[in-house]
């Protein structure tokens, strides 16, 4: 069945320009009919998170008012990047999260992510077409409109986790540009106590107009400012995020963008030095050399069924996989419930170029050898 929702389905998710757009009763209707998926009897626990988006705030009240319209509890996390959102989803054991957020789109867009338990995403073949042609407004419900609102600020807990993974002492330089999106607010509780990281921040004040960039770092000139500062200062690397802060852009440090393939393999070498042996997920059409720098670091590859968030990462469980990557900047993890997480991709960035005396752009350049 057609309605407003099949029109504006991505593979990651619902994106659409909000003034031109979905009404308020749209939205309770989409989230009614996810809750109802999920479970049709109600009473289950959902989390919610919002970007920085001037319209997020409000789409997650209505988010809130369609799950509960079925019965279902919900937690509202506030403002949130989405791996921090889907981590702690997946940590307190919640069936379902959805994430309001634009993603890389332009300022006036907006839109859900929504995912199942263990903080799976919903893909377009795998379950949100069916969400999308169920969710016919008005809803009528015999169920009880659940009162209770439920909040939690896992910000500490999430940052601590992260925080974990860093395994070097050593001093290091870099830049970070978060866009003005959401990805300032867990950036800093994380380095704030990695004393060895000095960080040029770029960005970091959350302000949902995007003043300074496209909230895309792969749009032109997004990352310009960033190349500027990382050869002024003499940084290591510098790092782009997306507005929701799960899409991650690397430069080197000459200012210039590595591809999205070849900064997946390096990171899987570097891990696969911790962890040799282990399999990497990656999507279909990787090139045949980075393959062979996979297998040549003692990796397994495994070809997901195609690039989506939601393949990657149920192919990462189903393997019980070490790291995980596509070509649109996501880099996923075993240990952290086969999510994509932009974050840890920088601490990972950082131990390895802390354990290697070469240039970054030398690093990647080499990956043919299976060497690093």
């Amino acid at each position: 069945m057609d309605n407003r929702f099949t029109q504006v389905i991505t593979s990651e998710g619902i994106r659409y320009p909000v003034e031109r757009g979905l009404h308020c009763s749209d939205v309770i209707s989409l989230a009614r009919a996810y809750g109802d998926m999920i479970s049709p009897e109600g009473d289950k626990e959902f989390v919610i998170g919002y970007d920085t988006r001037l319209s997020s705030a409000s789409l997650s009240e209505a988010v809130s008012i369609g799950l509960r319209s079925g019965g279902h509890h919900v937690t509202h996390i506030g403002l949130s990047s989405t791996p921090m959102m889907r981590w702690y989803a997946a940590e307190h054991g919640y069936v379902g999260a959805i994430m309001i957020t634009g993603g890389g789109a332009p300022i006036g867009y907006n839109g859900f992510k929504l995912y199942r338990e263990r903080a799976i995403a919903l893909g377009r073949d795998s379950g949100l077409d069916e969400i999308a042609a169920s969710a016919l407004p008005p809803f009528y419900s015999v169920l009880t409109c659940t009162p209770e609102l439920r909040y939690a600020a896992p910000l500490p807990d999430y940052a601590a986790v992260i925080r974990s993974y860093s395994r070097t002492f050593s001093p290091i330089k870099i830049a970070l540009d978060v866009g003005n999106g959401v990805g300032g607010l867990d950036t800093s509780a994380v380095f704030s106590h990695l004393h060895n990281v000095r960080i040029w921040e770029l960005n970091f004040e959350p302000d949902g107009s995007f003043p300074n960039r496209s909230p895309d770092p792969r749009h032109p000139q997004a990352l310009q400012n960033l190349g500027q500062c990382v050869v002024t200062n003499g940084c290591r690397f510098g790092a782009a995020f997306d507005g929701d802060a799960d899409d991650l852009v690397v430069v080197d440090e000459n200012g210039s963008a590595l591809e999205p393939e070849r900064l997946g393999a390096l990171l899987a070498q570097f891990l696969l030095d911790q962890h040799p042996g282990g399999a990497v997920v990656h999507h279909p059409d990787l090139r045949p050399d980075i393959l062979a720098s996979i297998s040549a670091a003692g990796g397994r590859p495994i070809a997901a069924k195609n690039s989506s968030t939601a393949a990657i990462q149920i192919t990462m469980q189903n393997e019980d996989a070490l790291f995980g990557m596509n070509d649109q900047g996501k880099y996923f993890y075993g240990d952290l419930y086969g999510i994509d997480n932009a974050l840890r991709t920088i601490i990972e960035l950082i131990n390895g170029l802390t354990e290697n005396e070469h240039p970054l752009s030398s690093i990647a350049a080499n990956l043919k050898s299976g060497s690093v």
